[in-house]
């Protein structure tokens, strides 16, 4: 069978996911051939083929396989910059991976995120502007009301916006993040 716009590579990993319901960081690290800019590349890439053939199931773990390059020490701003304009050639917007994105440049690159370079960025891919946007607005809109509170994930680093006082109406003792799940306990009052 010939593919003659997607990488054969990366169609066979997603046809092996879809197989396995198993995201194989091996294989993608297999095929980065130790080169962690080629690596996440490869994870927007997995993400893009998810979203054409309409494979939810693939976004989450695509995102997360990015996320971990992302917010991993020896991450650089040019490697973010790489990952920007790979993933906004398609990525259309308030998809899980742009919200990551954004979120990995409001917080661990917050200096980049007021250069000139980040704006002209901005420009060049309106998605991400209005992506940018739309996480300020709502970090703006949390802080106004007075039931939301801004967290950041011990775990994943993810910065959201959590209705604590909701939650314990509701009975809740913890709350989980929204991008890695992992469970925490809610702030004392």
């Amino acid at each position: 069978m010939e593919l003659h716009e997607d990488d054969p590579d990366l169609f066979e990993f997603m046809l092996k996911f879809l197989y396995s319901d198993h995201y194989d960081k091996d294989a993608i690290a297999k095929l980065a051939a130790n080169d962690n800019n080629k690596r996440g590349l490869l994870a927007i890439g997995v993400y893009s083929l998810a979203d054409k053939y309409d494979i939810p199931k693939l976004y989450e773990p695509a995102t997360e396989d990015l996320k971990t390059l992302l917010f991993a020490s020896a991450s650089t701003q040019a490697f973010l910059s790489a990952i920007i304009c790979s993933a906004y050639e398609d990525l259309r917007i308030d998809t899980p991976t742009g919200r990551m994105i954004v979120s990995v440049v409001l917080t661990k690159f917050t200096d980049f995120s007021r250069t000139a370079d980040f704006r002209k960025m901005m420009v060049g891919y309106p998605m991400l502007a209005a992506d940018v946007a739309l996480n300020l607005q709502l970090i703006e809109h949390c802080m106004k009301a007075s039931t939301f509170s801004m967290v950041t994930c011990g775990n994943c680093r993810v910065v959201q916006a959590t209705d604590f006082a909701l939650l314990r109406k509701k009975g809740a003792t913890g709350y989980s993040c929204i991008f890695c799940k992992t469970m925490r306990s809610m702030p004392t009052l």
